[in-house]
């Protein structure tokens, strides 16, 4: 929980500290000296820098299993996409018409996950993997039936 009182304030001290590194800033009350402290330099950039605007390049599902009476599907899912990572996807259980929340995709490339699904799926199932600059590719559908 990074809005936390304590998590902010850890945040708030991290910047401060950052800020006065930058600067050679000290304090004797605090015991902090940054007169020393080594800048890092860091070139230019020889090309023009862009975020990425494409969406990811593959979004694959295959079905695992599919448990009726407990309404769960497993599936295997490919991911990728070379100008940014793969964060989050979303699911539909009803061929694309509606889509679940946003789930967290931490593993990169391929994973198995498991989703229940809605009392009013139909069957048809299909996954949507968003990258970092919320841009998403919709996968192929798999029947249930």
């Amino acid at each position: 929980a990074y809005m936390s009182p304590e998590a902010l304030q850890k945040l708030g001290k991290a910047d401060a500290a950052a800020v006065a590194k930058y600067y050679g800033l000290k304090s004797g009350s605090l015991g902090v000296d940054y007169g020393d402290y080594q800048k890092v330099s860091v070139p230019a950039p020889k090309t023009v820098m862009a975020q990425d605007v494409t969406p990811p390049e593959i979004s694959q599902i295959a079905l695992n299993g599919y448990e009726e009476e407990k309404n769960q599907v497993s599936l295997h899912v490919k991911a990728a996409d070379s100008g940014s990572r793969i964060i989050y996807y979303s699911y539909s259980a009803d061929g694309g018409a509606t889509w679940s929340n946003l789930w967290g995709f931490a593993p990169v490339g391929e994973a198995d996950i498991t989703i229940t699904l809605p009392k009013n799926s139909t069957g048809d199932i299909c996954l949507r993997v968003w990258n970092q600059y919320d841009l998403y590719t919709e996968s192929n559908h798999v029947s249930l039936k």
